[in-house]
């Protein structure tokens, strides 16, 4: 052991002989800033902003780490010491691992460097520390694997610029080759690329692991055999550690294909347990007993900006789907299609209507599934919605569940204008329903449909109450969303006295219940689920303007509360047999039950907006114009529980959800909020002048118009105010400017604190350890020369 620190410390120490310790700091930390906020848009980034720093570092090594590991055998054989060394008291081996090491050091004094990013990360952004953790892991494994590597090359070379161009070749082999398969046998297992970017997502696999371990290992014998085989002068010989490279390298092959499958077991480190699946999932998947392809379709263009939200979410989709695929063991099969933009396929998916965004350049950004199996099922998923990416694994494993299974026929009964504002609640049903929408109610439902959602029956007649009520004798389950204010209208009449027939009291005469938040004009509540038997999961419900209800029971059916808000009712359900309270209405060729055929069921909740897209919530901390989105991912999953309830269709059975936050905000989304913070009275001042002033004046105008005749006095008056307005203007585009060049200011600011404040302190730090560690040294020589005096 002591002959190992030794040497250690010898080749450790030589890295610091001269500047080229520094030169290579240097440019590795100038590299890798460049790398992170420009080619990785640092300061742009909503989601893991660290994955800038990362996800560019093997490139970097590929140059840095041969400056590292260049000179370690080379320079030996250069100056001819390798022939004195090779002759110490010391074992190949233990000379090999001391220089790795050595190097390796070297290395970690580089990566060190980069923990002043995460520091300054963290103050402006929200981290996800298992996802750095895992990341920095990956590297510090890749730096080892890119180490043994150049200590092997270098062993061959007695030239150190021979060595750093051969070791950077061989690196750049190792990092771009991509294997796909050899018949049925998946070789990804064996690529850098896919073995580095599983650490990026916090997502520790042994077999992703052991891919690094194992080949810095086999390149560390190498390393070894090199030695022994460097001193041979025949051919013969020289070629058996070409031979010997070869079969290592068929090990490693085999050994981490075998671990793949073997060794399947994964980690996640991630602050939500973001991509491990549930055990649910896995048993589904488990017991999938067809063959099911699926094909996830993504902008290419789009999924390339390594910054945007689009390749945040396009990147979970397929990590998700990859888990899907493995865990299924192959029944589930996924290939990932990347559409070029105004190409055939693009042309091809709109036509089947898949839905997209259009950015300023016209081009298209969506994220579509196609699914089949061996059975001839086809399915087109448009869109995979972002405010749900939290749901996907539930929306994969439900989509996966129920493919190529006859789906639920429900109806929808809503105006056009209230269902245009809903898309999201319609497009999620109908990957798993078969729908019908009516604007009116018939006559006569049929009992082919298992629910009937009604929407703001408002203006129902008597006659539409009867046959949704005949609907329910037959067994039929109705659910009815309703806002307070039109419920309380005089032509509601007839719906109110139908809920009462089913043991529903809408409070009308009372004000909705309400909790204000920030603008007067916003109103936002947050409901319990008080039936959490059957609907698990589920956490709260946001409504806006919700009225209360009364429930009660009568002999042959119950009704009890569904939604509670602050200890009053504002949704029910009423579920058993019950009296037909229309029986004075007769038609003809129309038979009416007087009571009940079946057990059927009637749920009414007091609020329609929990089945928009969003809901915008004033911030008080902000301007009464500003509004953040409150995302309906809760009010999707109970209403989706809800489905799965009256319909009994079991889509949902065993089915959990994951409920987590994202980073919506980037660092310069953050630095320009607070710039116009700043501004934000100016702001508000002159856009406030500019509507007065442009309200006056087309009040003017009227009045001109209704004299039918204008003065040299009036169009005066019209000058004044047209030239406020572009007065009001001039400033605006000036303020704007402003927050523009404040804004550049701080992000350049920031950007020299990186480049040039951090690295200051790194240095100093560096230079008072080596300072010490000679201080320390030299006391101790000075120790044992008084010590030899002293004898």
């Amino acid at each position: 052991m002591s002959l190992f620190i030794v040497q250690y410390l010898k080749d450790f120490k030589a890295n610091f002989s001269n500047y080229n310790a520094y030169i290579i700091l240097a440019v590795y930390y100038i590299l890798s800033l460049f790398t992170t906020i420009y080619l990785g848009d640092y300061f742009l980034r909503e989601s893991n902003i660290m994955s800038a720093f990362f996800v560019m570092q093997p490139v970097i090594l590929t140059f840095v780490v041969p400056a590292i590991t260049m000179r370690t055998w080379a320079e030996e054989i250069k100056t001819g010491t390798i022939e004195i060394l090779l002759t110490q008291p010391i074992g190949y081996t233990t000379l090999v691992l001391a220089k790795f090491f050595a190097s390796y050091s070297f290395f970690l004094i580089l990566v060190f460097s980069s923990l002043f990013l995460g520091f300054f990360s963290n103050q402006f952004s929200i981290l996800d520390i298992g996802i750095v953790i895992s990341g920095y892991i990956g590297l510090l494994l890749c730096g080892a694997l890119f180490t043994a590597v150049g200590c092997v090359i270098s062993i061959f070379n007695k030239n150190n610029i021979l060595s750093y161009a051969t070791t950077i070749f061989a690196l750049f082999a190792i990092t771009q080759s991509k294997f796909t398969s050899i018949g049925n046998v998946s070789l990804g297992a064996i690529n850098f690329e896919d073995n580095f970017v599983a650490f990026l997502s916090g997502i520790l696999s042994l077999s992703n692991i052991l891919y690094f371990v194992i080949g810095t290992i086999i390149f560390l014998w190498l390393n070894v055999l090199g030695i022994y085989f460097r001193k041979l002068d025949n051919l013969t010989e020289k070629n058996l550690f070409g031979v010997m490279a070869i079969i290592l390298g068929l090990i490693f092959v085999s050994f981490q294909i075998g671990s793949y499958f073997c060794f399947d077991k994964e980690i996640d480190i991630t602050d939500e347990k973001k991509f491990t699946l549930m055990e649910e999932t896995k048993n589904a998947l488990k017991n999938i007993d067809k063959r099911i392809d699926i094909t996830l379709y993504e902008a290419q263009n789009a999924r390339e900006e390594a910054n945007s939200s689009y390749a945040v979410k396009a990147e979970f989709c397929e990590r998700l789907l990859r888990l899907f695929e493995k865990q299924s063991n192959g029944a589930v099969r996924v290939n990932i299609a990347l559409v070029k933009p105004f190409g055939e396929l693009e042309r091809r998916l709109i036509k089947s209507g898949v839905l997209y965004e259009e950015d300023k350049l016209g081009y298209k950004k969506f994220i579509g599934l196609e699914i089949t199996d061996n059975e001839g099922n086809y399915e087109i998923i448009k869109s995979l919605n972002g405010l749900r990416l939290n749901l996907l694994e539930a929306d994969f494993l439900r989509i996966i569940k129920t493919f190529g299974i006859k789906k639920e026929q429900i109806a929808i009964i809503g105006a056009k204008s209230d269902l245009d504002e809903m898309s999201l609640f319609n497009k999620s049903i109908r990957q798993f329903y078969d729908v019908d929408e009516w604007v009116k109610v018939p006559l006569f439902i049929p009992d082919i449909y298992k629910t009937v959602i009604v929407i703001n029956p408002s203006e129902f007649s008597s006659e539409n109450m009867l046959a949704l009520e005949q609907y329910i004798f037959n067994g039929g389950k109705v659910i009815i969303f309703a806002e307070s204010e039109k419920i309380a209208l005089e032509k509601a009449k007839p719906v109110v006295g139908f809920l009462q027939n089913y043991g529903i009291k809408p409070k009308t005469d009372n004000k909705p219940i309400v909790t204000k938040i920030g603008n007067k004009d916003t109103f936002l509540s947050v409901a319990k689920i008080a039936n959490k038997d059957n609907f698990k999961d589920v956490r709260a419900v946001f409504l806006n303007k919700a009225g209360e209800v009364e429930a009660f029971s009568k002999e042959k059916f119950n009704a009890y509360s569904l939604l509670d808000f602050e200890g009053k009712s504002i949704g029910a359900i009423s579920y058993g047999e019950y009296v037909s309270d229309f029986l004075d209405l007769t038609f003809e060729n129309l038979e009416i039950l007087p009571f009940s055929k079946k057990t059927g069921g009637l749920i009414f909740i007091y609020d329609t907006d929990l089945l928009k897209d969003y809901i915008y919530v004033s911030d008080e901390t902000k301007y009464d114009y500003f509004y953040e989105i409150v995302p309906t991912n809760d009010n999707l999953l109970f209403f989706l529980r809800l489905l799965n309830f009256t319909t009994n269709s079991h889509i949902e059975d065993d089915l959990r959800y994951r409920h987590y936050q994202t980073n919506s905000s980037s660092i310069g989304n953050a630095i320009l909020s607070h710039v116009k913070e700043k501004y934000g009275n100016v702001v508000a001042e002159l856009e406030e002048k500019i509507a007065t002033n442009k309200r006056k004046k087309e009040q003017f105008y009227n009045v001109l118009n209704a004299k039918g005749f204008a003065s040299v006095k009036n169009i005066g008056e019209l000058s004044k105010f047209e030239q406020v307005i572009d007065e009001a203007e001039d400033k605006l585009n000036e303020t704007h400017a402003l927050i523009a060049k404040d804004y550049q200011s701080v992000i350049v600011g920031l950007t020299g604190v990186l480049i040039l404040v951090f690295p200051l302190i790194y240095l100093i730090i560096m230079m008072g350890i080596l300072t010490l560690c000679r201080k320390v040294r030299l006391k101790k020589i000075l120790e044992a020369i008084n010590n030899v005096k002293a004898s």
